[in-house]
Parts: C-alpha cells; structure tokens; sequence
C-alpha cells in the first residue's frame, strides 16, 4: 500500500506554521463538541526566534507554543488533544465522505473561519482545497477540506498512541467496516508514522491513515479516496499524492 505522504506534509506544516486559536475539550471519549471558535482570527503567528529554547508571550510556565511547562500538565494536553482530533476527524470526515459542500457547509456554520492563504499553502502542500482553524481553547486544530472530497483533521498537540487507539474505537464504534491494512514509518519524515485502514464510505472505497509524529507530539487523520494502483504497482494508493 502506498503511504500518503500529503497527510505528512501537512502534519510538518504545524513544525513550519505554529498558532491557531480556541473552545472546550470534550471529557472522556472523541467526540467533538461543536461550537464556534474562540478569539483569534484564524491565522498563524510567526514563531519568535527563541521559540524553541525560550519563554512565549501567554505560554504557561514558559513552555513554547502555549504547551504547559509541568509534565502532568502536558500529558492532560495531549490527552485533551488527541480527543479533540479525533473527535474532529469523526464530526467531520466520516460524517461527511466525499461531500465537500455539506463538509464546508457545517464548518463555517460553526463559526470556524479559513486560515489564511500562506498558512493553507503550508497544509494544502499544492492540493487544491480549503484549509479552517477549528481551534479550541486548549487545543490548536486545523481542518484541510480538499476539492476531490479528500478530509484531513490536524493537532498541534496530541498524543500519537492515543490518536491511533481512539481512531480505531471509533472506526469500530461507528460501524464504518473499516479493516486495518498495517503500520508505516515514512523516510521523508523521521520519526513519523501511520496506521492505515480501508473502508466504504457512501458507496465508494477511502483510504484512512492516522499519522503521528513523536517530537513535538502531533497527529494528522486523513480520508482520501482509493485509487486501484496499475498492474504491478503499490496497492491503495491514495487519490492525493
């Protein structure tokens, strides 16, 4: 199966593009709670120089990016996180396969406005599509809605075993009949890996992969359809490349 490396790049567009702003974590399980953003107008803040070695304006206990300085503290954002992204991917993607206008339609009547065209470059990595900052108070969010019905739900911050174990809770929960297809590391990228699934989705056959990166923890959830490889080619190639 061939491994979407478009998911990757947009997961390495939050390393590039660090900032989104926020609304509250669901408690629990994944499962998104609606609402419209709060504060922010969507864009991405420039990184200062000592962005990774030094205190953020508004980061607690001096953590860059908003992360919180104590490890207790960053465990419960990435728990929060994975939940939100996940929860996110399923509100959204798997609600809505394939159906770019309901998709668009219900994020921007929850207030969730598009980024802006630099910070969508970065996520979209030549694709055409649409790019929304979802954010929640706690947890930077992006969603990438592409043109050919392609879905990608993308955290700053989130725990990558947890990402893959809620993505398949709610695989199974959702009785989507998605069947796991194997694990990946992906060598453009070191240290990021992804876990793929197959499923039919209103009527046609998607591509799932859940892709997570180690340091900083993020994770990207994308649906893509499936295109048949040509004889003797890589089975499950994603329709994005």
């Amino acid at each position: 199966m061939t491994r979407n490396r478009s998911a990757c790049a947009a997961l390495a567009a939050l390393l590039l593009l660090p900032g989104l702003a926020l609304a509250q974590a669901p408690s629990g399980r994944p499962g998104v709670a609606p609402g419209a953003p709060a504060g922010g107008d969507g864009a991405f803040d420039a990184p200062p120089d000592d962005a990774q070695s030094g205190a953020q304006p508004g980061a607690p206990g001096g953590a860059p990016g908003g992360v919180p300085g104590d490890a207790a503290s960053r465990q419960q954002a990435m728990q929060v996180g994975s939940e939100q992204v996940v929860g996110l991917f399923v509100a959204t993607c798997l609600r809505y396969p394939g159906d770019v206008a309901g998709l668009r339609g219900w994020v921007t009547g929850q207030g969730a406005p598009a980024m802006p065209r630099q910070a969508a470059d970065a996520f979209l990595a030549r694709r055409p599509g649409q790019v929304f900052d979802v954010s929640y108070q706690t947890t930077r969010l992006a969603l990438i809605s592409l043109d050919d019905g392609g879905c990608e739900a993308v955290s700053e911050y989130a725990d990558p075993q947890l990402v893959v174990s809620y993505v398949g809770e709610a695989l199974d929960q959702g009785g989507t009949g998605a069947t796991r297809k194997g694990d990946f590391s992906d060598r453009q990228h070191p240290g990021v890996s992804q876990r793929v699934w197959q499923a039919t989705l209103a009527g046609r056959q998607w591509v799932l992969n859940a892709v997570t990166a180690p340091q900083p923890p993020q994770a990207s959830i994308g649906l893509h359809l499936f295109v048949a490889a040509p004889a003797g080619g890589a089975q499950g190639a994603p329709a994005t490349r």
